[in-house]
């Protein structure tokens, strides 16, 4: 069974960012964000490792998909692209897909990644990602909710807890600062009660992306 991985485009409170909503494959839905481009136009996928793993272990290819639109909001056409896997870990629980095709996201933008992007107690903050597997053409689901704690361990994982609605389909999606949009880590884990998630902060993003030689903050 292929993986597919969708993406959508939604303005967050103050920053427009480009971001997936769904991956299916093997029993698994997930989210990413569009994190890097380079001066020859390579995108970059930020996701969460347990979305791309089972991609890995079955030897199959991930791809990405998305539905583009007229002025009226109807769907003209839908473009499945295949994407790379660059990187993939369980600790932390992070993943990386770089855009084979560039052709179509060329004027994309991308969310900013920032090692000193730090989550406050009681911030308000914004999800986008796929719940249930759920997305709007062109559009990822935001849904808001407040950090609860900014650091805590969930066996060896560092991982920081926020207080909102998160559902499977969740993994892998942007966690972002409410007013500024900053982006401030990635989604790894819905409570069983789907009440508060457990998102890697983008400190622990950054030293992991420095250590496999990806990109230094």
């Amino acid at each position: 069974m292929y993986s597919l991985l969708l993406f959508a485009v939604i303005a967050a409170p103050a920053q427009t960012v480009d971001v997936s909503v769904s991956v299916l494959g093997h029993g698994v839905t997930g989210s990413g964000t569009f994190i890097k481009k380079t001066e020859d136009g390579d995108l970059f996928v930020l996701t969460a490792g347990h979305v791309i793993k089972p991609s890995m272990e079955n030897k199959t290819p991930v791809f990405i998909m998305q539905d583009f639109n007229d002025e009226d909001g109807n769907k003209i056409s839908s473009v499945v692209v295949l994407t790379e896997i660059v990187a993939c870990s369980e600790l932390p629980d992070l993943a990386i897909l770089k855009v084979k095709d560039k052709r179509y996201w060329a004027g994309k933008n991308f969310a900013a990644l920032d090692k000193t992007a730090a989550c406050v107690v009681g911030e308000d903050i914004c999800m986008v990602g796929s719940p249930l597997g759920i997305h709007e053409s062109n559009r990822g689901i935001l849904v808001k909710g407040i950090i609860a704690k900014k650091r805590t361990m969930v066996g060896t994982q560092i991982v920081s807890r926020a207080d909102i609605s998160c559902n499977s389909g969740c993994s892998g999606g942007g966690v972002f600062e409410w007013k500024t949009g900053k982006y401030l880590g990635v989604m790894v884990m819905a409570s069983p009660d789907h009440n508060s998630g457990l998102f890697v902060p983008m400190d622990v993003v950054a030293e992991w992306m420095s250590k496999i030689g990806f990109l230094k903050l």
